[in-house]
């Protein structure tokens, strides 16, 4: 999933919840693993992902001087 849409995160699932739902078709056949290769998937599931807007800042403190 990460190829399609960066890091896994609660709101890029949210965000992705068909292509996920496409993923998971592709991928187990009657319950069982059939094709997980990204390369072969891609072949199938041509939609891109939608990647979250939220980046995560480094924070600027610091840890007092000892």
């Amino acid at each position: 999933m990460a190829a399609y849409f960066g890091k896994i995160s609660e709101e890029n699932v949210k965000n992705n919840l068909v292509l996920i739902y496409q993923l998971l078709d592709e991928i187990l056949d009657f319950g069982y693993p059939e094709n997980s290769e990204t390369g072969t998937l891609k072949t199938f599931i041509t939609q891109q992902g939608i990647k979250s807007q939220h980046q995560t800042k480094k924070s600027s403190l610091r840890s007092p001087a000892r």
